[in-house]
């Protein structure tokens, strides 16, 4: 969008004459655009809300276009008529949806793949526990010593979509377009950049299953399958009830008579 104002200047008949004018107004445009976006943005990773991308850009474009027109008008720029306002909004609109179906259909795999977004596990760094040396004292009768109950296994961190997590903690994923939520044991959910897809890449292939063109959900978290009048619906230990696609039912019945257990 920015790069059309300044090679194409589709608004230097509304903005003042001065070169340098017209550049502060374009850059404290983008501020204001990139300001609001975020703001709406970051409202809904605190809230686990689905954020669709006209629920940000539409916004984020009216706020940037009120702020660069009236600076403009300030600095000496030409007002506008409510139909040259529709005007104005609509091709900012349409420029908008265009870059956003460029980066989501071609550039957003490249960006994850060149990122790190894909599936990199990395270990988790525990600190030995010092050796405790005690000295057996000596008795008539030797008791024997109580058997050593075993260590617990050491939790699996992955890097789920640029985000450290560990792997038993995952409930399941939801797409939520351009975003994945990731529901977790005993944390707030998460809501990271990326694809579905990716995301359960990032997850070892045993640990669950897709049942739904939209949701992933954890072996260990299956706790039964019911039915409703719109379909099937597993339903987790934690109570929460996933929807299951039709074409899936058979697969998913039999995976959940598998590995469903009680709470």
């Amino acid at each position: 969008m920015t790069g059309i104002i300044f090679l194409v200047q589709p608004y230097n008949h509304i903005m003042p004459e001065g070169v340098i004018v017209r550049m502060l107004i374009v850059a404290s445009c983008v501020l204001v655009f990139l300001a609001t976006a975020i703001g709406l943005l970051a409202i809904g990773y605190r809230t686990c809300t689905r954020m669709r991308t006209f629920v940000v850009m539409l916004p984020a474009i009216g706020v940037s276009a009120v702020w660069g027109v009236e600076l403009s008008v300030a600095l000496g720029g030409q007002g506008l008529s409510p139909a040259q306002w529709m005007q104005l909004l609509a091709f900012d609109l349409v420029v908008a949806i265009i870059g956003e179906v460029v980066l989501s259909s071609f550039l957003l795999g490249r960006i994850a793949a060149q990122t790190g977004m894909k599936a990199h596990p990395v270990p988790a760094i525990y600190a030995p526990e010092d050796a405790v040396i005690t000295q057996e004292i000596p008795s008539e009768k030797a008791s024997p010593k109580p058997a050593k109950e075993p260590e617990p296994p050491a939790p699996h961190w992955i890097d789920l979509l640029g985000k450290q997590v560990q792997s038993d903690t995952v409930i399941y994923l939801k797409a939520e377009e351009h975003y994945v939520c990731v529901a977790l044991h005993g944390s707030p959910p998460l809501l990271l950049r990326g694809r579905l897809a990716d995301a359960m890449a990032c997850l070892p292939e045993e640990s669950g299953m897709q049942v739904h063109r939209s949701y992933w959900v954890a072996t260990t978290s299956v706790a039964d399958l019911l039915r409703h009048r719109d379909g099937w619906r597993i339903v987790t230990h934690s109570g929460q009830e996933i929807p299951v696609a039709r074409n899936r039912q058979t697969e998913v019945r039999a995976w959940v008579e598998q590995h469903a257990a009680p709470a």
